[in-house]
């Protein structure tokens, strides 16, 4: 039998699991599930390694008694290219995998051998699988049976001649001590093992990634999931099905089907959008955000049982609202809010009385304290400062200073409580978002293996975890607007992964962008024209992927900020690409996390990076003979644009919607609000200068998913629906001053499910712990 015939086998470094559909290569992460056709080619091509097979054979052999283009073979290759890159090799050994041969097709250009069935990565192969889960529950390494670890067979010594009876007899309490401690020992482990079952009583001591799985699997939009204070239900957000809006699901834990909480009521008219559901600490009730058409809006409490909803409070016009329940259900936990009944920081609302009380902390003017969550020990509120570009904090449920719990100044997506005053969040990285654990005692941050989730909501008393696992797929398009105002879209490469922060060089030739197309993160060029060419990855460099590359004024030359780990992430750097020769060189900036940057000159540079633990500043620096000084800086930035036709420089601030602007050495008499409205400071991304001195946004509305508006310039205002069902991506987009062609990253596919798992919780680490582990899963104790 052939190994690619059989479940698992071996090519190059790669261990493949047929069944799982599973690459795994040495120093991964974690294995890379690839699509059924794509290990289909990859059993072809193994069949034969090292001989080329067309791209005809492999359609009619990967797709038979249908019409494929190429371009699915061309996906499939790419993802094995991603799967076989995803290791300490990086993309370039991905690459190196399967060799493209021009006009013609694919070879395997490494050896395919057969696994043993039970051989595993860094597993050994006597290990047995109860041992494993049980070992990876208790937070220990199960060693397999050696001679060194088996307990050998004994035979009993007879007793010597003339043997002491009274050392007989202490042989005897010693045995029977033994004994004792043998039954009490598993005693201790039966127990142990109750505590880390799944609370109905199953016997998979699987938790976190291994046992996670998903819950939902009906179409369209779903988030913001919240479960229930046992931990047995999940309220969340989903499409409604009608023709636009959202309604709140409940539904069982495990997969069985979700009813709607409660249904507008049909008088209102209007399309309705009900979303960020809030379970309350009794179970009882679920809040909920209702939003009617235009600016109307109110926060609304339903009784999970249905009949009974109510409105407890109005946020009219309001586009940043969030809230969660206190630590006595009593009261409702508000974050910043703006609109007709705005208010800057944290503050409850009596529920009984109506009657608001700002929560008396030190709250920064400007700054967006986002999600108040109270601990389960009812002393901290956990809540995040401008979650757009900021970190997690947390203050004393009474009020008092607010401390900063990290540092990242990063995109957060979602954070609830875990076990042991333990935090949960969901965080961006390059072109998706991780699941992250924090110890705010330690400030340690370890990443919890989840790919693509956000939205975390959890059970603190048994580790129960809801998220929104959400697979996006982006593509790169062109898009031109004629003076008539006819569009003209043209997807520029094809692409498996996703393709973001596209920046466009200042003479219209170059494309750069953030993909992971080939496995890792990476950023690629490609040269523009009436048929693009292909893009070419620039070895060497992981984009931070919150901020796109920054083109020179002669387009010979771009600036990225990249991290030297692209699992552990850390400290930034500022590099410099040649575009025409792909060369690298890292910049020594005496600025901390550099994140944007511009050359204006050979010896003067415009960076955006960290001041301290806090926000983003604009540094002008100058080289001298000793390196880079800095001139100048201003303070809260969060991202910029050089503008060519008016020479300056234009930027967003955390601190407030709208648009500034200032000359390029920084001088502060030169700063100026041009646009006090757009953008909004949570989209500080989706904007660029335009042809002829305009501005344009990407926006999103109900009636087009994605709008263009194109503000101010020689050609006067105009607004252009570029998609109405595709929405562009957040990570922001490019527009060519010299004729007004967008560059953007637009969603091809985007699949949005609620995924739930439990957490492994910490051991209790004695008698007393184990009691209070039994009387929070409602056990007898005895």
């Amino acid at each position: 039998m052939r190994p690619v015939d059989l479940d698992r086998w071996r090519v190059g470094d790669a261990s493949v699991d047929a069944l799982t559909r599973e690459i795994r290569m040495p120093g991964a992460r974690r294995p890379v599930r690839v699509t059924p056709k794509a290990l289909a080619v990859l059993r072809v091509l193994a069949a034969q390694p090292g001989q080329v097979v067309t791209r005809r054979a492999l359609l009619d052999e990967v797709w038979p008694e249908t019409l494929p283009t190429d371009d699915v073979l061309t996906q499939a290759v790419t993802q094995l290219r991603k799967a076989f890159g995803s290791g300490a090799g990086g993309a370039e050994e991905g690459r190196a995998y399967i060799e493209t041969i021009a006009k013609s097709g694919y070879r395997l250009l490494r050896e395919v051998e057969a696994l043993a069935p039970d051989a595993g990565e860094d597993v050994p192969q006597t290990t047995s699988t109860a041992t494993a889960d049980t070992a990876a529950a208790a937070g220990t390494t199960a060693e397999p049976p050696t001679p060194e670890n088996t307990t050998p067979a004994v035979t009993p010594l007879p007793a010597a001649d003339g043997a002491n009876p009274g050392g007989a007899r202490a042989q005897g309490w010693r045995a029977a001590t033994i004994v004792a401690i043998c039954v009490l020992l598993a005693a201790v482990g039966v127990l142990s093992w109750s505590l880390v079952r799944d609370d109905d009583g199953g016997a998979d001591a699987r938790t976190g990634v291994e046992a996670s799985r998903l819950i939902t699997s009906s179409l369209g939009f779903k988030g913001s999931p919240s479960l229930s204070p046992d931990g047995s239900q999940v309220a969340y957000a989903a499409a409604s099905s009608g023709p636009a809006g959202s309604v709140i699901m409940v539904q069982p834990t495990r997969n069985a089907p979700a009813r709607v909480l409660a249904r507008a009521g049909a008088a209102r008219g209007g399309v309705v959008t009900d979303s960020i559901p809030r379970w309350s600490p009794d179970g009882r009730d679920i809040a909920f955000l209702r939003r009617l058409d235009g600016n109307a809006c109110a926060v609304m409490v339903a009784d999970v049982r249905g009949g009974d909803v109510r409105e407890v409070a109005r946020c009219d016009g309001a586009r940043t609202v969030s809230f969660d329940w206190t630590a006595d259900g009593s009261g409702l936990l508000f974050g910043t809010m703006d609109g007709d009944f705005a208010a800057p920081g944290v503050r409850v609302l009596d529920l009984r009385t109506g009657a608001w009380q700002p929560l008396a902390y030190d709250h920064i003017p400007g700054a967006i304290d986002h999600a108040p969550r109270v601990s389960p020990d009812g002393r901290w509120i956990l809540f995040a400062r401008n979650p757009q570009l900021g970190d997690l904090w947390r203050v004393p449920v009474a009020g008092g200073r607010a401390e900063q719990l990290t540092t990242l100044n990063t995109e957060l997506r979602g954070w609830a409580w875990a076990s042991a005053g333990r935090v949960v969040f969901g965080r961006r990285v390059d072109s998706e978002v991780r699941l992250y654990a924090l110890d705010p005692a330690s400030g340690a941050i370890s990443d919890l293996g989840f790919d693509d989730a956000q939205a975390p909501s959890m059970v603190a008393a048994n580790g129960a975890l809801a998220f929104v696992r959400r697979n996006l797929r982006f593509g790169l398009f062109r898009v031109a607007v004629d003076p008539s105002g006819a569009i003209h879209k043209q997807r520029l490469f094809a692409s498996n992964g996703r393709d973001n922060t596209p920046a466009v060089s200042p003479d219209g030739s170059r494309l750069a962008f953030g993909s992971d197309r080939a496995g890792p993160y990476e950023l690629w060029l490609a040269k523009l024209g009436a048929e693009p060419g292909e893009p070419t990855p620039v070895p060497g460099i992981t984009p931070i992927g919150s901020h796109a590359p920054t083109w020179s004024a002669d387009g010979r030359h771009l600036l990225v900020a990249g991290v030297a780990d692209a699992v552990e992430r850390g400290a930034t750097t500022l590099y410099e690409v040649d575009a025409g020769t792909a060369a690298v060189r890292a910049l020594a900036v005496p600025v901390r996390n550099p994140v944007q940057a511009l050359r204006l000159d050979a010896r003067q540079l415009v960076v955006a990076a960290q001041v301290g633990d806090g926000p983003l500043q604009l540094v002008l620096l100058a080289a001298d003979g000793r390196g880079w000084r800095q001139v100048r800086a201003l303070e809260d930035v969060s991202q910029f644009r050089h503008d060519p036709v008016s020479g300056r420089i234009l930027f967003t601030r955390l601190s407030g919607d709208g648009l500034w602007e200032a000359s390029t050495d920084l001088r502060p008499g030169s700063v100026r609000q041009v646009d006090p409205h757009h953008p909004r400071r949570v989209h500080y991304r989706t904007w660029s200068p335009s042809v002829a001195g305009a501005i344009d946004y990407v926006v999103s509305t109900p009636e087009c998913r994605t709008q263009l508006n194109r503000l101010g310039g020689a050609g006067g205002s105009r607004q252009l629906c570029l998609s109405v069902g595709r929405r562009a991506a957040t990570s922001g987009f490019s527009s060519s001053t010299r004729d007004g062609t967008l560059y953007l990253s637009m969603v091809i596919d985007d699949g949005m499910e609620i995924g739930f798992t439990h957490l492994p919780q910490p051991r209790p680490s004695s008698t007393l712990g184990i009691v209070k582990s039994l009387t929070v899963k409602g056990k007898p104790v005895s």
